[in-house]
C-alpha cells in the first residue's frame, strides 16, 4: 500500500508542477516558442507516472527491474505491438459511422479547419488529411510510442500490477479513473483537450480514459506486456484529434458530444468490447489447439 500511495502522489504531483511551470512559463512567448515548450511539457508530463513507478519501487525495496517485466519484450508482445494501432482506426471508423448515421458528419468543416491554419487551398487540405491518416500508423509504433511508454510504464505496468494484473470491472474502473484524474490539473488549468469547458470537462475524460482502458489492460492481461497498450495508446494521439473535429458540433458542444465527449465514449466502449471480444475468442482458440 504504501509503494501505491508513492506513486500516485509522485505522478499526480509532478504531473501538478509541470502544469504549472507551463502555465507560469507560456505568458507572452511567440508561437514557435510556446509549440516547443508545449511539446517539451507534454514529453516530459507522459514521463510522471514512471517516476512515480520507480519512486515507489525504491520506497517498497522492490528491484527497479520490475519496470523489465511490465515491457516484457518478446515476438508475441511485438506481433500485437503492430498490430494494436488498428484499435485507433477502428474506433476512428465507428465514431465516424456514428456520426453519418446521426446526420452529424462534417468533413467539409474538418478540411476548412486544415485549410485555415496551414494557410492552404481546400483542395490540399483534403491531401494533408489523407496523408495525417496514413502516417498516423507510423506515428503510433515510434515517437507517439516513445511519449506514451512513459504513460503506460505507470497505469498499465506499475498500477495495473499492484490492483493484481487483473481484468475485472473493478480495475478497469480504477485504473481509467486514475488515469483521468491524472489529466485533472491540466484540463482545468490549461484547457487541455477542453479549452472551454476547463475542470467541467474533467468528468467527460474519465469516461474517455475508462472507454479507451477496456481494450489496453485486456490487451496488456492478455500478452503479458505493456507494449500493445503502448501503441495502442499512441495510435490514439495520432488519429483521434481528426475524427474529434469531424462532426458539426462546434465550440462547447464539441467539447460535450464530440470526439472527446459522449460520442467519442461511445465509440472507444463499443471499439474496447469489440477488440476484448476478439481476444477472447483468439484466445478460446489457442487453446482448443493446444
Amino acid at each position: 500500500m504504501r509503494g501505491l500511495i508513492t506513486f500516485l502522489l509522485v505522478s499526480f504531483c509532478s504531473a501538478f508542477l509541470l502544469d504549472l511551470a507551463f502555465y507560469s512559463y507560456s505568458q507572452g512567448l511567440n508561437q514557435l516558442f510556446l509549440s516547443l515548450l508545449l511539446t517539451l511539457w507534454g514529453f516530459l508530463r507522459m514521463y510522471t507516472p514512471t517516476l512515480g513507478a520507480i519512486v515507489a519501487l525504491i520506497v517498497s525495496r522492490e528491484n527497479l527491474r520490475a519496470i523489465e517485466s511490465y515491457i516484457n519484450f518478446s515476438w508475441r508482445s511485438l506481433k500485437y505491438f503492430l498490430l494494436a494501432p488498428l484499435y485507433a482506426y477502428f474506433s476512428s471508423a465507428l465514431f465516424l459511422l456514428l456520426a453519418h448515421a446521426m446526420g452529424l458528419l462534417d468533413i467539409d468543416g474538418l478540411l476548412q479547419l486544415i485549410s485555415s491554419s496551414s494557410g492552404v487551398t481546400k483542395e490540399l487540405a483534403s491531401v494533408i488529411l489523407m496523408v495525417q491518416v496514413i502516417i498516423a500508423y507510423p506515428a503510433a509504433l515510434t515517437i507517439n510510442s516513445i511519449a506514451a511508454l512513459g504513460e503506460e510504464i505507470g497505469w498499465r505496468g506499475y498500477l495495473f500490477r499492484q490492483l493484481g494484473g487483473n481484468f475485472v470491472l473493478k480495475n478497469i474502473l480504477l485504473v481509467g479513473t486514475i488515469w483521468g484524474l491524472w489529466h485533472s490539473t491540466a484540463i482545468a488549468l490549461l484547457g487541455h483537450n477542453y479549452p472551454l469547458l476547463r475542470a467541467s470537462g474533467i468528468p467527460l475524460f474519465i469516461l474517455f480514459c475508462i472507454s479507451s482502458s477496456i481494450a489496453m489492460l485486456k490487451l496488456t492481461e492478455a500478452i503479458g506486456s505493456i507494449l500493445p497498450s503502448v501503441s495502442l495508446h499512441g495510435g490514439l494521439n495520432a488519429l483521434w484529434g481528426l475524427a474529434a473535429y469531424s462532426t458539426k458540433f462546434r465550440g462547447v458542444e464539441n467539447e460535450l458530444y464530440g470526439g472527446l465527449g459522449v460520442l467519442g465514449i461511445i465509440s472507444l466502449f463499443i471499439a474496447s468490447v469489440s477488440t476484448v471480444a476478439i481476444l477472447k475468442k483468439y484466445e478460446a482458440r489457442a487453446k482448443a489447439k493446444g
